[in-house]
């Protein structure tokens, strides 16, 4: 899943700029309401930020996570042609 770095790299409580732990971050799909009952809560399994990414600035504020779906979880993978295709995208996020 894609997000910014600046979501999953922060400063500690000694200032030191480190990531999160992936056993502390869930994402939600399925919904834009936060609440018992919306969307399915998957565990992340890892975070990948952009290696130039530095926590003060803007450059570079780009992090992929790995999902570990529960069993059960349908996740579509997608294929990418060479070629463009006429599609439209929508990503939501805080």
């Amino acid at each position: 899943m894609l997000t910014a770095a600046h979501c999953v790299h922060m400063q500690d409580a000694r200032g030191n700029w480190v990531d999160l732990d992936p056993k502390d971050i869930s994402v939600m799909l399925g919904s834009n309401i936060i609440a018992a009952g919306k969307g399915e809560v998957i565990a992340v399994k890892g975070v990948f930020r952009h290696p130039d990414y530095v926590g003060t600035g803007f450059d570079f504020d780009i992090a992929l996570l790995k999902l570990a779906p529960p069993p059960g979880c349908r996740i579509r993978l997608f294929r990418f042609q060479t070629q463009p295709l006429a599609m439209n995208w929508l990503s939501r996020g805080w």
